[in-house]
This record gives structure tokens, C-alpha cells and sequence, in this order.
């Protein structure tokens, strides 16, 4: 038997829930840690949809990256996905910045994805107990232009933006979601060739060109739907007695 205690317990002791950054929502957000669970899916988010579908998939948890409740709730209609979390008696664990930050979490999988070698994990200086970035360099020196399109193509991005394309790239930071605030100014200071994040603003663009630094905005959807297969992995093989599958997600956006 597998229990939604049991499954919190285990990604609690690679990616410690109280090791959240201050402001985050993390931990068993709906439900019974003593609920059994037989069938769980593994999304980025807990969109409406994403709880039906897990409904009809015959699971009775969600493991997300994104807080299904994030917000202190003021009103809770029968569309919202808390609502239909309680309705259908889906449990949900959340799993946001302590993965982000964990060993094997989601920046480690964006560095390897991305195949970068002796990777070590960075501090921002806003938080110097967390390490939400990595560090590694490349086999071999690519232009930026050839690493926007590696970028995209393994992260299976519909687009990238990106600067300085003529420059060589032999050592790459990463910071999956909206780490463009944390490791810019590291990069800038410790001569860093390439970052690759997401949510990059106007000034920051700016900054990166002056400096002579390459900086890839990938998406935030893209730098951290990658953690969805590798944790499922993780799941299946430490419980036999429960099925962990991968919700299909897309971006909530188009692009042309």
C-alpha cells in the first residue's frame, strides 16, 4: 500500500519542503496524507483541465510544480481547480522552489538537458540558502546563436530570445522560471558567457548586451515542464504499488 503521506515523505527528503524560498506555498496543499493511492499524475500546473483529466485517468493525486493554491482564497467558485480537487478526492502535493533547488530538481535537469558538464549549483545574493541556479560549461565553444537554437530545440521550444550572437559560449548558467531577477548580476560580475532563463524584462536585455553577456529566454512553461518526466521516473521506481503518469500540458500561450 502507498499513501499520499508516503509519496510526500519521499520527495521531502531530496527536495525538503521547508527549504522553500519564504514566500512560496508548498507541501500536501489538498487532501489526506492516510488517502491511498494507487494512480497519481505528475503536471506543472493544477489547471481545471489538468484535474479532469487526472479524474479520468483514475488518480486520485496530483504532484505539480506550480502551488495549486498559491494566494490566500476569497471565493471559491466550481470552476477553480481546488474546487474540483475536493469535489473528485484528488489530493495534491506541491513541489515549487525546493525543487527548483534540489539535487536532481529542476535546474539540474535544465543544465543536463541542456549538456552542460561539472555543473555546481549558485547563490543569489537575495538568498544564499538556496541555490535556484547551476553553473557548468559546455564540451566545446559554440556561438550564442547555435546555443538559442540547442536550447530550443531540446527544450522543445516554440521560441527563444536571445542576445550577443556572434559571441563564443563555453561556460552557461541556468535559473529555470522566472530566475532572470537572481543571476543576471552574477553572471555580469563572475564573467559568465551564456544564461539561460526566462521572463527576461527590457533593462535586463539591455544590461546583458552591454556587458557582452548572451542571454537565452526560453519560456517559463519550457525551462520547467522538464522536471514532469524525470520525477515521475523517480516515482515509479521507489513504489511498486502506485502508477505515476505525466499529464499532456501545453503552454498557455501561442506563439507565431
Amino acid at each position: 500500500m502507498c499513501t499520499v503521506g508516503d509519496i510526500y515523505n519521499y520527495i521531502d527528503k531530496f527536495a525538503p519542503f521547508k527549504s522553500c524560498a519564504e514566500w512560496d506555498n508548498v507541501g500536501l496543499l489538498v487532501g489526506d496524507r492516510s488517502k491511498t493511492v494507487k494512480r497519481a499524475a505528475i503536471a506543472l500546473d493544477i489547471t481545471p483541465h489538468n484535474v479532469m483529466q487526472a479524474a479520468e485517468s483514475g488518480c486520485n493525486l496530483i504532484i505539480s510544480h506550480h502551488p495549486v493554491i498559491f494566494h490566500p482564497i476569497k471565493s471559491l467558485n466550481s470552476y477553480s481547480a481546488p474546487y474540483l480537487l475536493a469535489k473528485h478526492g484528488i489530493s495534491a502535493i506541491c513541489a515549487h522552489t525546493n525543487l527548483d533547488a534540489a539535487a536532481g530538481g529542476v535546474n539540474d535537469v535544465l543544465a543536463n538537458i541542456i549538456g552542460l558538464r561539472d555543473v555546481r549549483p549558485i547563490y543569489s545574493k537575495e538568498n544564499e540558502s538556496l541555490a535556484f541556479g547551476r553553473l557548468g560549461v559546455l564540451m566545446q565553444s559554440i556561438k550564442a546563436k547555435d546555443l538559442a537554437q540547442t536550447v530550443k530545440e531540446r527544450l522543445d521550444a516554440p521560441r527563444v530570445d536571445f542576445t550577443c550572437g556572434d559571441r563564443e559560449i563555453k561556460t552557461v548558467a541556468v535559473s529555470s522560471g522566472s530566475g532572470a531577477d537572481l543571476y543576471i548580476d552574477f553572471c555580469i560580475e563572475n564573467n559568465i558567457d551564456a544564461f539561460v532563463t526566462s521572463e527576461i524584462k527590457h533593462h535586463q536585455y539591455l544590461e546583458a548586451v552591454q556587458a557582452g553577456l548572451c542571454i537565452i529566454d526560453a519560456g517559463h512553461f519550457c525551462t520547467e515542464r522538464i522536471i514532469c518526466k524525470p520525477l515521475a521516473d523517480m516515482l515509479n521506481a521507489e513504489f511498486d504499488a502506485a502508477e505515476f503518469i505525466v499529464l499532456d500540458e501545453t503552454a498557455p500561450y501561442q506563439s507565431l
